[in-house]
């Protein structure tokens, strides 16, 4: 039978998740459209191009080059790594893509 000792690492796990989206949507509430402020966040983990909108497919879109990344290279630190790079990259394309776009304002 498990002791709520066992389920105290699940739990910091999923505070510190929770976390990391409310300062991103604060981020985003509070200092919109800023470049560092979204790679910075991109670089710390690949969750923070939410800092951006429609970001559900980029994110499960590094998720796979990751899985791939670690069995090609079969080291996941290394994977990690390179999917964040890229990360950075895509972030930088998307935020590029997302000034260009016309507005009606």
């Amino acid at each position: 039978m498990p002791t709520l000792l066992q389920f105290v690492p699940l739990l910091i796990f999923i505070g510190l998740i929770f976390g990391i989206y409310r300062l991103i949507f604060w981020l985003k509430k509070k200092y919109p459209s800023r470049l560092w402020i979204g790679l910075l966040l991109c670089l710390l983990t690949p969750i923070g191009h939410f800092y951006l909108d429609k970001a559900w497919s980029w994110v499960i879109g590094l998720g796979v080059c990751y899985v791939i990344l670690k069995a090609v290279i079969g080291d996941g630190s290394s994977a990690y790594l390179i999917a964040n790079i890229l990360s950075l990259f895509c972030f930088w394309y998307r935020f590029l893509k997302a000034q260009q776009a016309p507005t009606l304002a």
